[in-house]
């Protein structure tokens, strides 16, 4: 099972199909890729790669305060989202998390690679469970216990989605709480009057609040009090990505916003110094200055993401609908999608290392619209007469 999406090296290593030949829809990128000029300014900028790159992203990062009217003390830019994540969770070191699922597989893997030993717990629409797994390594010594809420699986109107009843799971015991929204793999945004609440309750417990934000440039600017409120809170950190909106995750930059409970320093310490390469710091700071691309994309996106999902329920999947740029959907019962469209070089997620899910859920990208009507022809073949797979 691939822990994440975008695997075309192994898939193509392992069935000899050439790599620019797989159609993937796999990993959650931006249909048109890069905006226009962004390949040309990372050209111009290969002269400095002969220096060491700004350890401090300077120019970036006082782009990035503009864009996001905070002080610059508060951005962080990291290797990816991913490498933001990891800074933060080693330095603030929480004992005690709670995190609905399903979400994003890494907030685990990065707690499990640093911790070792991870005490783990289930609240199954309320109702805790016992520990039902744990992993022990012997070099290490550390220990976090990890509480999974389990968002409601039933289909419905809350299906998959946090409402708040979800509050009720909220107390003082807790260091952190961690919530992706727009959530992968769902593409769902939590409500904003419920999100207040939980800001509200975490503020009252005492409770660290990290938000994932890595999807929501899919999402129209809301230029309104929601943004401006979360970030006035002294105990949120949010994380961003450039990698999903501008098409370049082989270049590696995101950022964080922190709040007061982890310093830019603290994070700094948690890793290596260069951590940001010159020209990833480049694309960043021209990434800023798109907003016609961002707009196109977000259109092109909505527009082809209701077709999609259409074209899916009509040949009977169960679909749960987001509103980024990825689908994830069910075929209740066909655990094996997966490998099938593997044959026809055609790269689906499977959903079934998701805590929540089960092995017949899987997601899609939103592409361009002629990709998406040739993976919509092979489901169709697929479900009409599907491939045997050995």
């Amino acid at each position: 099972m691939e822990l994440h999406g975008g695997y075309r090296h192994k898939a193509s290593e392992q069935t000899g199909k050439p790599l620019n030949d797989w159609l993937d829809f796999s990993a959650n990128i931006n249909p048109f890729g890069m905006p226009e000029g962004m390949k040309e300014a990372m050209i111009k900028g290969m002269d400095e790669v002969i220096h060491y790159p700004d350890p401090d992203c300077l120019e970036l990062t006082k782009r990035l305060a503009e864009f996001e009217k905070v002080p610059t003390h508060r951005i962080y830019c990291g290797n990816g989202g991913a490498d933001v994540l990891y800074r933060y969770f080693v330095a603030l070191r929480p004992k005690k998390i709670l995190l609905p699922v399903p979400t994003f597989v890494e907030y685990e893997e990065i707690l499990t690679n640093y911790y070792g030993t991870i005490k783990k717990r289930e609240i199954l629409f309320g109702k805790e469970e016992d520990a039902k797994e744990a992993r022990i390594t012997e070099d290490r010594i550390k220990e976090v216990e990890l509480v999974y809420y389990y968002m409601n699986r039933n289909v419905g109107e809350n299906e998959l989605t946090l409402t708040e009843e979800f509050l009720d799971c909220i107390d003082s015991s807790y260091d952190l709480l961690i919530l992706c929204s727009p959530n992968n793999p769902t593409g769902k945004v939590i409500d904003e009057e419920l999100l207040k609440k939980i800001v509200e309750k975490t503020k009252e417990c005492h409770v660290k609040l990290l938000l994932d934000f890595s999807f929501s440039e899919f999402l129209k600017k809301q230029e309104g009090t929601m943004d401006v409120y979360l970030k006035q809170q002294p105990h949120i950190t949010m994380v961003h990505s450039f990698t999903k909106m501008y098409g370049m995750p082989g270049i590696r930059i995101g950022y964080g916003i922190l709040s007061d409970a982890v310093t830019k320093e603290e994070m700094k310490r948690q890793g290596p110094t260069w951590s940001v390469n010159h020209l990833a710091q480049v694309a960043g700071v021209y990434a800023l200055g798109q907003e016609a691309f961002v707009e196109k994309t977000i259109d092109y996106v909505t527009k082809e993401r209701t077709w999609l999902i259409n074209e899916l329920k009509q040949l009977g999947f169960h679909v749960i609908e987001g509103e980024v740029n990825y689908i994830l959907f069910q075929k209740i019962g066909d655990e094996t999608l997966h490998e099938r469209l593997l044959k026809r070089g055609i790269l689906i997620r499977s959903c079934g290392n998701y805590r929540n899910l089960t092995k017949d859920y899987y997601r899609i990208a939103v592409k361009k619209a002629e990709d998406n009507k040739r993976l919509l022809t092979a489901l169709k073949e697929e479900i009409v007469c599907p491939q045997n797979v050995l």
